[in-house]
C-alpha cells in the first residue's frame, strides 16, 4: 500500500540519507557503486514488504496438448513474434536504466517520460504471452517468464518516481538488475528444453 511504500521509503532514506543516495548514483567512478548502493537498500526492502507480485498459474494462459515438434516449433516461433512486435518500436532512448541515470545526471525530469513507452511495451507482451498455445513441456518456464516480466515492468515504474522518492526508485534499478539475471536463466533454460527435443531455433528471445 501507499502507507507501506512511505514507511518504507523513510526508513531506508534513514540509514542511508538522501544525499548520499544521489551522490551514489551520479558518481559511480568515485568508489561510489549504484550497484552496492542497491544491493544493501533492496536486501532492507525486500525484509520489510514482501513482493505483491503473484506467480502466474496455468489458468492464465493458453495450454495445447500437443506436444509434437511441430507445436513446439510454432510455439518458439510465435513467442518470437510477440516479443519483436512489443519492443522493436523501442530505441535506446527508451532504456529505463539509461533513462533513468541520465535523468539524474541532467537534472531532467522529462527525460524520465522516455520510459513510459518501454512500460507500454510489456502491457503487449504479456497479453500475447497469455494467448500463446503453450505446449505441456515448456509450461513452467513460460508461467515463469509471465512473472519474471510483470516484476521487471514493475520495476521500471518505480524508476519514475527518481524526482521524488530516489530511495525507491533505486530500490527498482536494484531489481531490475535482478530480473535480468533471471530472464537470463530462464533463456538458457529455454535453449537447452528445446535442444534437448531436435530443435534448433533461430529466435530473438530464447
Amino acid at each position: 500500500s501507499f502507507s507501506d511504500t512511505q514507511n518504507i521509503t523513510h526508513n531506508l532514506a534513514e540509514v542511508f540519507g538522501k544525499d548520499f543516495l544521489v551522490q551514489q548514483i551520479k558518481n559511480p567512478g568515485k568508489q561510489l557503486d549504484p550497484n552496492i548502493l542497491a544491493n544493501k537498500m533492496a536486501k532492507l526492502a525486500i525484509a520489510q514488504a514482501p513482493s505483491d507480485i503473484k506467480p502466474f498459474t496455468r489458468s492464465d494462459i493458453t495450454i495445447t496438448h500437443d506436444t509434437s515438434k511441430a507445436a513446439i516449433e510454432h510455439y518458439l516461433k510465435t513467442f518470437d513474434n510477440i516479443f519483436l512486435s512489443a519492443f522493436s518500436v523501442l530505441t535506446k532512448k527508451n532504456n529505463a536504466v539509461i533513462a533513468f541515470k541520465e535523468s539524474l545526471e541532467q537534472k531532467n525530469t522529462a527525460r524520465l517520460d522516455d520510459i513510459n513507452p518501454t512500460i507500454h511495451a510489456y502491457d503487449l507482451f504479456l497479453a500475447g504471452l497469455k494467448t500463446i498455445p503453450v505446449p505441456e513441456d515448456f509450461i513452467a518456464l513460460h508461467l515463469s517468464y509471465l512473472t519474471t516480466t510483470v516484476k521487471e515492468q514493475t520495476a521500471m515504474k518505480k524508476l519514475l518516481s527518481a524526482h521524488t522518492d530516489i530511495v525507491f526508485a533505486t530500490v527498482g534499478l536494484r531489481e531490475i538488475l535482478e530480473t535480468t539475471k533471471e530472464f537470463e536463466r530462464l533463456r538458457k533454460q529455454y535453449q537447452d528444453l528445446y535442444t534437448s527435443k531436435g530443435i534448433i531455433a533461430q529466435t530473438t528471445n530464447q
